[in-house]
């Protein structure tokens, strides 16, 4: 499984891969606690420390058991611009 979305600048064109999110779901908040325009500092604030941060983009990671006996794997990746979150990218695999 894999959810993105993303801000992108006004002169690009859209993405002919993805649909556009309806106006009246925007913005999209995951989690109670992040949405497209954070600042970086307020992302982090939300989340606690990042598994690796670099100048354009922070990421969370984790692998673990699940009560069923399955691995999993989950990740976020996300891209700031002038400080301000622009792009996410989550996903999740389970494995036995």
């Amino acid at each position: 499984m894999e959810i993105v979305e993303e801000l992108t600048e006004k002169d690009a064109g859209a993405s002919t891969d993805c649909g556009i999110i309806p106006e009246k779901f925007s913005p999209v908040i995951f989690d109670g606690k992040l949405h497209l325009g954070m600042s970086r500092q307020e992302v982090i604030t939300a989340l606690g420390p990042p598994s690796k941060s670099e100048a354009a983009q922070i990421v969370y990671s984790h692998e673990g058991k699940l009560a069923d006996g399955f691995d999993e794997t989950a990740w976020l990746i996300l891209r700031f611009r002038e400080n301000k979150l622009v792009s996410m990218r989550g996903g999740k695999t389970a494995t036995n």
